[in-house]
């Protein structure tokens, strides 16, 4: 228990480090795009390639499909209940679409990959990675379908999702996690030096997200955050739903402790910080989401301290 709150703490004193510097004027909304792009485009896929290359077997494989199976179901089953709380909650086709997203979607890379390697070490990313394949589809197709439904429901206009977002499922961190999986199934080997560049560059990834979010941080004011009925039953679905059901499903599945606690851990991080970017996008009342997002993050300073004492005492 105690190493897990010590990962934390650890966490979040990179968090502090990018707030303080932010704060003096060292970093800006500039440097904080320039990281966002250094671990989307570079860290993210090298670390991607080097731990499927090193941790990876055929075997191995085949357990992985059936982890991105599950984590394809538990979002797709958390999506469903939102549809369900947004009618409950009788919100308009604008706000119900930005509703389900901010309520199913999870920020996998720049928080939940961090939080995985601090508190499990390495050895973990093999099954951060099969959250993360699940959540990346599914947000870059129902998710954009969503944010930009409501529109073509009042319009009667039949919906196509733009070649723009089509290509960001086919991202760098995304192809890096096919071609892993490509070079494991056909065994085919590495040169050395590759190895170590893509473990040097991969190292970038858990210091720079922090200071991202450090940044981000310090650039929310504390005037926009007003709680309302519908941000706390986003909160319920981000951090009490969504993990209860990922525990639930990996608890009647023969998986490796490790698997399933990283799953579980997954599935409660804070909202995919895109949903705001594509909610501005298609005028998706992008200000509700971005405040959302903010209040999610700040949320996860407790939420995560305390999925950590609750996995050691499982």
């Amino acid at each position: 228990m105690f190493n897990g709150i010590n990962s934390v703490l650890t966490i979040f004193t990179m968090i502090g480090v990018g707030f303080f510097f932010s704060k003096k004027g060292w970093f800006s909304e500039k440097t904080q795009m320039l990281f966002s792009k250094i671990v989307v485009n570079i860290s993210l896929p090298a670390m991607t390639v080097y731990n499927l290359k090193i941790r990876f077997t055929k075997d191995h494989l085949l357990l992985s499909i059936q982890g991105i199976a599950i984590s394809f179901a538990s979002i797709l089953l958390l999506y469903t209940i939102s549809l369900l709380i947004a009618k409950m909650l009788h919100l308009s086709k604008k706000k119900a679409s930005v509703f389900s997203v901010l309520f199913t979607f999870s920020n996998t890379v720049f928080i939940g990959f961090p939080v995985i390697v601090s508190l499990f070490g390495e050895k973990s990313i093999e099954y951060a990675l099969l959250y993360y394949l699940a959540n990346t589809t599914l947000f870059w197709t129902l998710g954009v379908y969503k944010l930009s439904s409501y529109k073509h429901l009042e319009s009667k206009q039949k919906f196509t999702i733009e070649p723009k977002f089509l290509k960001n499922i086919i991202s760098p961190a995304f192809v890096s996690l096919f071609a892993g999986y490509f070079i494991v199934l056909l065994s085919i080997p590495i040169p050395q030096f590759l190895m170590d560049s893509m473990q040097y560059i991969g190292n970038l990834t858990v210091p720079l997200s922090m200071l991202f979010i450090g940044i981000s941080f310090s650039i929310i004011s504390p005037k926009s955050f007003k709680i309302t009925k519908t941000l706390c039953w986003i909160a319920i679905g981000k951090f009490i739903l969504s993990p209860i059901i990922m525990f639930i499903i990996v608890s009647f599945l023969p998986f490796p402790s490790l698997m399933q606690k990283v799953l579980i851990i997954e599935a409660g991080m804070p909202i995919q910080s895109q949903a705001a970017i594509v909610a501005k996008y298609y005028d998706a009342d992008a200000d509700f989401a971005s405040v959302a997002v903010g209040f999610s993050i700040l949320l996860s300073l407790i939420t995560i301290p305390v999925y950590t004492i609750l996995l050691s005492i499982l």
